[in-house]
């Protein structure tokens, strides 16, 4: 496949033969771009329960991650959007929780949460010093 910088292509109708202009979004990325966008895409947020906010004292930090992702695409994710070097990663895997909105039931969706240990001398400014 060729990957070009134009939105539109022309392309044949097989029942009566016009040519008609399409747009084709695949053709405007390429493959690396493609990959930065998934990565930057993969950590959806920061978690800011009162356990990972002292653990960030230690140099250690929670994320809720896309759940597909293995602790190698993590890992990369992290180094290269935060600049830092991760020394460990933990995941867990977060079953879906049951919720009762008025007298309906239905439950909140399963989640990966990631708890990345940096090295001794990396930081990530996550909050401003306001």
């Amino acid at each position: 496949m060729i990957y070009g910088k134009s939105l539109f292509y022309y392309a044949k109708d097989r029942t009566t033969g016009r040519t008609f202009a399409s747009l084709q979004f695949k053709n405007i990325f390429t493959p690396d771009l493609w990959s930065e966008i998934m990565f930057f895409d993969s950590i959806k947020s920061v978690v800011t329960s009162k356990k990972a906010l002292l653990l960030v004292d230690d140099q250690t930090y929670c994320f809720a991650v896309n759940p597909r992702l293995t602790k190698s695409l993590i890992k990369r994710a992290i180094e290269k959007y935060f600049n830092v070097r991760v020394f460990k990663i933990n995941i867990l895997n977060l079953p879906r929780r049951n919720k009762c909105i008025g007298k309906y039931l239905g439950f909140c969706s399963s989640y990966k949460k990631v708890i990345v240990t940096l090295n001794y001398d990396d930081t990530i400014n996550l909050f401003s010093d306001i």
